[in-house]
């Protein structure tokens, strides 16, 4: 077995209502460079296994389009989701609440729509330098 990983990263503005203690600043609109790897398992050392020019193409284009320079919010932050659509701006939906560790499961599950023949492992997401989330097959 072979593991394979790609990279890269975006900007995008998010921020974690309700959020209690130390995490209270999150609630503030804010924003990050994220990471995010993508690992996928595979047992050839042939173009056939992962090639990673197309792997990483159809990944950024996504993460791109919907993510970087744009806002995350949870579908319940209805008052800054119309600020922002009043605005025009560029917003991207989940379910829960955009914390690091939904932004990981949420692009994994992306990753498996787009990508369904190729065996993803893992999907790492830093937030900034010092967090990260691991969403793990």
């Amino acid at each position: 077995m072979i593991t394979v990983t790609v990279k890269h990263h975006f900007s995008a503005g998010h921020r974690i209502p309700g959020l209690p203690g130390p995490g209270g600043k999150c609630t503030n609109l804010h924003g990050h460079t994220f990471g995010v790897e993508w690992t996928f398992r595979t047992d050839s050392v042939l173009v056939e296994g992962i090639e990673f020019a197309a792997v990483k193409k159809v990944l950024r284009d996504w993460v791109n389009t919907n993510l970087d320079h744009g806002y995350i919010l949870g579908v319940d932050d209805t008052v800054v989701i119309s600020f922002l659509e009043e605005l025009g701006s560029k917003h991207f939906f989940f379910n829960d609440p955009p914390t690091t560790e939904t932004i990981a499961s949420e692009i994994a599950t992306a990753t498996m729509v787009l990508l369904p023949n190729d065996d993803l492992v893992s999907v790492l997401v830093t937030e900034g330098p010092h967090n990260e989330a691991r969403w793990s097959k």
